[in-house]
Protein backbone atom coordinates (compact mmCIF):
# COMPACT_ATOMS: atom_id res chain seq x y z
CA UNK A 1 0.00 0.00 0.00
CA UNK A 2 2.47 2.36 1.29
CA UNK A 3 4.68 2.01 -2.00
CA UNK A 4 1.08 2.36 -4.54
CA UNK A 5 0.61 6.11 -2.46
CA UNK A 6 4.57 7.08 -3.18
CA UNK A 7 3.61 6.36 -7.06
CA UNK A 8 0.49 7.85 -7.19
CA UNK A 9 2.22 10.82 -5.58
CA UNK A 10 5.27 11.23 -7.42
CA UNK A 11 2.92 10.89 -10.99
CA UNK A 12 0.61 12.96 -9.83
CA UNK A 13 2.77 15.65 -8.31
CA UNK A 14 5.71 15.58 -11.28
CA UNK A 15 3.20 15.67 -13.83
CA UNK A 16 1.28 18.70 -12.39
CA UNK A 17 3.97 20.72 -10.86
CA UNK A 18 7.36 19.58 -12.83
CA UNK A 19 10.15 17.35 -11.30
CA UNK A 20 11.68 19.18 -8.59
CA UNK A 21 15.10 18.93 -6.30
CA UNK A 22 13.66 21.29 -3.76
CA UNK A 23 11.48 19.71 -1.28
CA UNK A 24 10.85 23.23 0.38
CA UNK A 25 7.86 24.07 -1.41
CA UNK A 26 5.84 21.31 -0.21
CA UNK A 27 7.11 21.76 2.93
CA UNK A 28 6.14 25.66 3.19
CA UNK A 29 2.80 24.48 1.91
CA UNK A 30 2.57 21.85 4.32
CA UNK A 31 3.24 24.87 7.16
CA UNK A 32 -0.35 26.51 5.74
CA UNK A 33 -2.40 23.01 5.65
CA UNK A 34 -1.13 22.32 9.37
CA UNK A 35 -3.02 25.99 10.02
CA UNK A 36 -6.00 24.93 8.30
CA UNK A 37 -6.03 21.63 10.03
CA UNK A 38 -5.89 23.35 13.10
CA UNK A 39 -8.87 25.27 12.18
CA UNK A 40 -11.20 22.40 11.70
CA UNK A 41 -9.64 20.05 14.08
CA UNK A 42 -12.48 18.34 15.97
CA UNK A 43 -15.10 19.56 13.66
CA UNK A 44 -15.14 15.91 12.14
CA UNK A 45 -16.39 15.29 8.80
CA UNK A 46 -15.18 15.52 5.38
CA UNK A 47 -13.02 19.21 6.36
CA UNK A 48 -11.48 18.11 8.72
CA UNK A 49 -10.09 14.40 6.89
CA UNK A 50 -9.35 16.53 3.63
CA UNK A 51 -6.89 18.63 5.73
CA UNK A 52 -5.44 15.66 7.48
CA UNK A 53 -5.20 14.44 4.02
CA UNK A 54 -3.53 17.44 2.92
CA UNK A 55 -1.02 16.82 5.53
CA UNK A 56 0.08 13.53 4.92
CA UNK A 57 0.61 13.78 1.16
CA UNK A 58 2.44 17.30 1.65
CA UNK A 59 4.87 15.31 3.68
CA UNK A 60 5.19 12.64 1.82
CA UNK A 61 5.71 14.41 -1.31
CA UNK A 62 8.25 16.79 0.39
CA UNK A 63 10.02 13.31 1.28
CA UNK A 64 10.13 11.66 -2.19
CA UNK A 65 11.79 14.96 -3.68
CA UNK A 66 14.14 15.24 -1.18
CA UNK A 67 15.02 11.50 -0.84
CA UNK A 68 14.11 10.53 -4.52
CA UNK A 69 11.86 8.06 -6.09
CA UNK A 70 13.39 4.69 -5.41
CA UNK A 71 13.52 5.40 -1.98
CA UNK A 72 10.71 3.55 -0.03
CA UNK A 73 8.40 5.48 1.86
CA UNK A 74 9.42 2.76 4.58
CA UNK A 75 12.64 4.92 5.43
CA UNK A 76 10.10 7.91 6.60
CA UNK A 77 8.56 5.57 9.17
CA UNK A 78 12.63 4.37 10.04
CA UNK A 79 13.44 8.41 10.41
CA UNK A 80 10.09 8.07 13.30
CA UNK A 81 10.61 5.14 15.16
CA UNK A 82 14.76 5.82 15.49
CA UNK A 83 13.54 9.46 16.85
CA UNK A 84 10.67 8.07 18.82
CA UNK A 85 13.33 5.31 20.48
CA UNK A 86 15.84 8.51 20.96
CA UNK A 87 12.37 10.75 22.88
CA UNK A 88 11.85 7.96 25.06
CA UNK A 89 14.08 8.39 27.63
CA UNK A 90 13.68 12.47 28.06
CA UNK A 91 12.06 14.19 30.91
CA UNK A 92 9.05 16.10 29.90
CA UNK A 93 7.06 19.38 31.43
CA UNK A 94 4.10 17.64 33.78
CA UNK A 95 1.65 20.33 32.28
CA UNK A 96 1.12 21.67 28.28
CA UNK A 97 1.97 25.67 27.51
CA UNK A 98 -0.94 27.41 26.06
CA UNK A 99 -1.01 25.98 22.84
CA UNK A 100 -1.25 22.46 24.23
CA UNK A 101 2.31 21.79 23.81
CA UNK A 102 4.38 19.47 26.28
CA UNK A 103 8.67 20.75 26.28
CA UNK A 104 11.07 18.97 27.53
CA UNK A 105 12.94 19.32 30.80
CA UNK A 106 16.21 21.13 30.47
Amino acid sequence: MIDYVKTEIANYSDKNFGIRIDASGPLNHLKKEVEELLEVLGKGGREEEDEWADCILLLLDAFRIRYGNDTSFNKILHFALNKLDAIKDREWDSKPDEEGVFHRKR
